[in-house]
């Protein structure tokens, strides 16, 4: 018997199919994530580093346990919420002020007690620290827009400052908190390829 990886990127195709320059309304379902909270500017933030590694850690423990249960998964790209007191702050800078939720989805058959295992087992490791901090979130993002964004982080300003704009042109407001979704190992790319989703939640 062959066993099926599933693949949340397919499953869920619409949501990461979206182009570079263009504007798109998204409908964001109910999902299920890994996430752990942290504040301040995340370059060459080792807290940042820390917490991010920790995530990827339980993933994949996750995976290979899964696995060997027949319900093997691709990791999914990490996430992240953004916010601030001031929302230009997306917009103009000022990262020393950010907070931030770094989140990798799950499937939804991965069950609470199994990720709380999972952080049981890993008491020894290096960043139980943050391991111990990871918590199982549900997300329902509702009605959104997106684009994609290529290129450094830091340039990224421009593209938010598009994408809330178009948002009102079509008669919404900004609701929730900013969400990227990092397509690249940025340890492994070059900056100036670096693919990542922004989306944004609105309402009338």
């Amino acid at each position: 018997m062959i066993n099926t990886k599933l693949d949340l990127k397919k499953v869920n195709n619409e949501l990461f199919n979206v182009k570079e320059g263009e504007y798109k309304k998204v409908i964001c379902d109910k999902a299920y994530y890994i996430a752990i909270n942290g504040e301040g500017d995340p370059n060459n933030n080792a807290d940042y580093t820390n917490k991010v590694s920790s995530l990827y850690k339980v993933a994949y423990k996750l995976k290979f346990q899964y696995k060997k249960e027949g319900l093997d998964f691709v990791v999914m790209p990490l996430s992240g919420l953004w916010w601030a007191e001031d929302n230009n702050s997306f917009v103009q800078g000022g990262k020393e002020l950010w907070k931030w939720t770094m989140m990798i989805q799950l499937p939804n058959y991965i069950k609470e007690d199994h990720i709380n295992n999972i952080k049981g087992s890993l008491n020894e490791d290096e960043l139980y620290s943050s391991i111990k901090d990871i918590e199982f979130i549900e997300y329902i993002e509702g009605e959104a827009y997106e684009t994609l964004y290529i290129g450094s982080y830091k340039n990224e300003g421009d593209t938010v400052k598009k994408l809330h704009e178009i948002i009102k042109e079509n008669g919404y407001k900004l609701r929730g908190k900013h969400h990227e979704i990092y397509l690249n190992d940025p340890r492994k790319t070059d900056e100036n390829k670096l693919k990542t989703i922004i989306r944004q939640g609105i309402e009338a």
